[in-house]
């Protein structure tokens, strides 16, 4: 069931620095002409700084799953440990799954951290899972951002994708409480995984977080420069509109949900969407409701902010 809350303020009750209610929300929720874009929107994305010093055939740029050493899997293993650390299974109720979903630059880690200081989410037992994170823990990773290459993420992407799934399944069978920060932007894997912690016992919440294509792609161009973690923006987009596509699915089967959107440089993060534990889907802000829709309908080959959306095909004006 889904109610809107027309465009009463409403705050937080249980997390203060991330207000419920509505703000006012730049630009139309619909779609926009190339002639009508102001010129940063008609531009085409801008160029990630992504080197090439290694000589294709390096064997460092060899895809590190394809090492199968006695001394790699003890690596493995060891990172598995360190991951899941000393986390125990609660004393009481039932272990907690907090899904951390959206595509990438979105603000998962800034709005986590909110929701970690204000006790909204309890990490101080839990497993924290991001694959992101995973990736810089493996050797080769930093061996060839130290050489300058920007491909370290291409070839440790399979090895750190196992991890994370070991990581998850060791503790779910643990029954331990899970923090799994990811793009959730394969709608299918999503819902498996939710059926799943439930058929484990588990409670799930989703907390989603949501910032326009444009602004998410600009924060990764930045974020490369700094961290030399390249993403493509072609799959960059596709997780965007991946998450957008399935999120009313993941609604459905989540315990609790929140969305928030992040696409302000200058004031916090901001709640959209909540389902609570009486079931009911309120939107709290009709109109970033609908631009976080729109983005289900985006095109992953845009070639800039001007072709990301089929004028033919808008639904969410």
């Amino acid at each position: 069931m889904v109610t809107g809350s027309g465009d009463a303020a409403l705050r937080a009750e249980t997390d203060p620095d991330l207000p419920e209610g509505p703000r006012p929300v730049a630009g139309r929720a619909g779609g926009e002409s190339a002639d009508s874009l102001p010129q940063a929107r008609r531009e085409r994305w801008a160029d990630q700084d992504a080197p090439r010093t290694l000589p294709d055939g390096d064997p460092l740029l060899t895809h590190t799953d394809q090492i199968n050493t006695p001394e790699r899997a003890s690596l493995r293993e060891e990172l598995i440990r360190t991951v899941i650390g000393d986390a125990q299974p609660p004393e009481r109720g039932r272990p907690i799954l907090y899904l951390m979903g959206g595509g990438g630059a979105s603000g998962k880690g800034d709005v986590l951290d909110r929701l970690m200081k204000n006790k909204v989410i309890d990490g101080s037992n839990a497993v924290h899972l991001d694959p992101d994170i995973i990736k810089t823990r493996i050797p080769q990773f930093s061996q060839i951002v130290a050489a300058g290459d920007s491909r370290a993420a291409e070839v440790v992407h399979e090895e750190s994708s196992w991890i994370a799934k070991a990581v998850l399944a060791k503790s779910m069978e643990g029954r331990l409480n899970i923090i799994y920060d990811s793009t959730l932007g394969n709608p299918d894997k999503t819902v498996n995984l939710i059926d799943d912690a439930h058929a484990r016992g588990y409670e799930v919440r989703l907390f989603g977080v949501t910032a326009d294509p444009e602004v998410a792609v600009r924060r990764a161009v930045e974020r490369g420069k700094e961290s030399k973690r390249y993403v493509p923006v072609q799959a960059q987009l596709a997780a965007h509109r991946g998450f957008s596509a399935g999120f009313e699915q993941y609604v459905e089967k989540a315990d609790t949900v929140a969305l928030y959107d992040t696409n302000s440089t200058s004031d916090p993060p901001f709640q959209i969407v909540q389902k609570k534990s009486d079931g009911v889907l309120r939107v709290l802000n009709e109109s970033a409701y609908r631009k976080f829709q729109r983005k289900s309908l985006l095109n992953p080959e845009a070639s800039g902010p001007a072709t990301l959306y089929d004028p033919t095909r808008e639904q969410y004006e």
